[in-house]
């Protein structure tokens, strides 16, 4: 029973790896999108701007 379990997983191991490779195939370019949106999604925003000073209230 044990080697029928074996031989079922080792199959749908194998069946899971071809399934990816065909995702890889089928969209290359989305992969390269994927990375660089990831890219740019990690970057830190960039600080606020001074704000001017306000000069109205001297006078």
């Amino acid at each position: 029973m044990s080697d029928k379990k074996e031989m079922l997983r080792e199959e749908i191991e194998r069946h899971q790896r071809e399934i990816d490779e065909l995702k890889r195939r089928d969209r290359p370019e989305d992969s390269k999108r994927e990375i660089y949106d990831d890219a740019t999604r990690m970057q830190a925003p960039e600080p606020w701007p001074d704000p001017p000073e306000d000069n109205s209230d001297k006078g």
